[in-house]
């Protein structure tokens, strides 16, 4: 693979995982993006239970399954993003997007 393509990849999976604004940031900041010298900043944290998400689940096929939580994923990190919030993880039973034939 050369190296636009890794690069255009690695935007790609970035974006993914964190939004295209973390995308846009790091390239604006460069190396500056990578200091850890903190910073005091106000922040929200959001908690979402999808209510009784299992049982209409096992109604399903797995690839609606994935197709209909791949959307809502989808849906809450953009307008997350659109305030310029970042998601640090999904927990619980549905874990972040996982990477084909990651072990």
């Amino acid at each position: 693979m050369d190296a636009a393509s890794e690069l255009t990849l690695l935007k790609r999976a970035l974006r993914l995982y964190a939004g295209q604004h973390v995308v846009d940031r790091v390239l604006e900041m460069k190396e500056r993006a990578f200091d850890l010298d903190g910073q005091v900043v106000a922040a929200s944290l959001m908690f979402v239970d999808v209510a009784r998400f299992q049982p209409s689940a096992d109604k399903c096929e797995p690839s609606t399954v994935e197709q209909v939580v791949n959307h809502y994923l989808g849906v809450v990190t953009s307008s997350t993003g659109v305030h310029g919030g970042v998601f640090d993880a999904f927990i619980g039973a549905l874990q972040s997007p996982t990477v084909r034939g990651a072990r």
